[in-house]
C-alpha cells in the first residue's frame, strides 16, 4: 500500500514559520474563517517524533483545517460524522486528483485500524493519513469552541469530550465509489462501537479474575473465573455475530472489518 505521510499526533502545536505560513494561507483561501478557524491550528496540527508534518506546507495546512473545520463545528454526543468527497490537484497533498476523507468519532480503541482495513481492503493507495486526537468543548448546541491536544493518561477536562479526527487522501473515485465507501465506513464504525461496548466489561471480568486469584483458593477461583469469563465473551461475540450478520446482509462482497476479541 503507497503511503505519503501517516502520523498520529502527540507533540506540540504549530509555531514558527509553518504557523505563521498557515495562518497567512487561511487569510487567502477564506478571510471570513480564518479567524475561526486559527484557534484550532495547534490541536489539529502536531508534529509527531518522526517530523511526518514537515510534508505539509502552509496551502496544504489550511486547505485541511478549513475543512476540519466545516467538519467539527457541530457534532451531537456520541455521533460519528464521516465525510467523503473529490478533491482537484491544486487542493491535494499529494499534487494530483485525489479523493479526501474525513471521520469524526469519540475517540475509542480500533478507529484508524478499522478505517484503514476497509479502504485497503477496497485496493484503495493513501497518499495522506493524519489522526490528531483532540479535547474539544462544546457549547449547548453542539458547536465546538475550543479544542486543545488530548494528552495520553490525562482525562479531558469535565466540559470536554476526547475526540478522534481522521483525514485521509486516496487516490481519485467515482460518485458511486464515494457513497458505497462512506456507507461502509459508517457500518464499520457501527461495528467497532458495539465490539468496544462487549470488551470494555470483558477487560474488567478479566481484572476481576485475576484478584480472585490472588484473594481465594484456586478451585474456588477457577469457579468464579469460568463464570465472569463465560459472561463477558457472550456479550462480546453476540456484539460480534450481529454486526457480521447485519453486513453481510447488506453487503455481501464486503468482507467486514470487525476487531475480534479472543476468551
Amino acid at each position: 500500500m503507497e503511503m505519503r505521510l501517516e502520523t498520529t499526533m502527540t507533540a506540540s502545536g504549530l509555531s514558527g514559520e509553518r504557523a505563521a505560513a498557515a495562518e497567512a494561507a487561511l487569510s487567502r483561501l477564506d478571510g471570513a474563517a480564518a479567524a475561526e478557524v486559527k484557534p484550532f491550528l495547534s490541536a489539529w496540527f502536531q508534529p509527531s517524533a518522526t517530523g511526518e508534518l514537515d510534508e505539509l506546507d502552509g496551502n496544504d495546512i489550511a486547505r485541511i483545517a478549513l475543512l476540519l473545520s466545516a467538519q467539527q463545528r457541530y457534532r451531537r454526543p456520541g455521533e460519528t460524522l464521516v465525510s467523503i468527497e473529490p478533491v482537484v490537484a491544486t487542493e491535494s497533498v499529494a499534487g494530483r486528483r485525489r479523493t479526501r476523507l474525513v471521520v469524526i468519532n469519540d475517540d475509542t480503541p480500533f478507529i484508524v485500524d478499522s478505517v484503514v482495513s476497509e479502504l485497503s481492503g477496497r485496493g484503495l493507495a493513501m497518499d495522506c493519513l493524519l489522526h490528531p486526537v483532540v479535547d474539544v468543548t462544546r457549547d449547548a448546541e453542539g458547536k465546538a469552541c475550543a479544542a486543545v491536544p488530548a494528552q495520553a493518561g490525562v482525562a479531558p477536562a469535565p466540559d470536554a469530550v476526547r475526540e478522534s479526527v481522521i483525514y485521509v487522501e486516496f487516490e481519485p473515485t467515482t460518485a458511486r465509489a464515494r457513497t458505497e465507501i462512506k456507507a461502509a465506513l459508517e457500518e464499520v464504525l457501527a461495528d467497532v462501537r458495539r465490539c468496544v461496548a462487549g470488551w470494555r466489561p470483558m477487560l474488567a471480568d478479566m481484572q476481576a479474575a485475576i484478584e480472585d486469584l490472588r484473594q481465594y483458593p484456586r478451585a474456588k477461583a477457577t469457579r468464579r473465573r469460568r463464570s465472569r469469563f463465560s459472561n463477558g465473551c457472550a456479550r462480546t461475540i453476540s456484539h460480534s455475530l450481529a454486526a457480521r450478520s447485519s453486513i453481510t446482509a447488506t453487503a455481501t462482497r464486503r468482507q467486514p472489518c470487525i476487531p475480534v476479541m479472543a476468551c
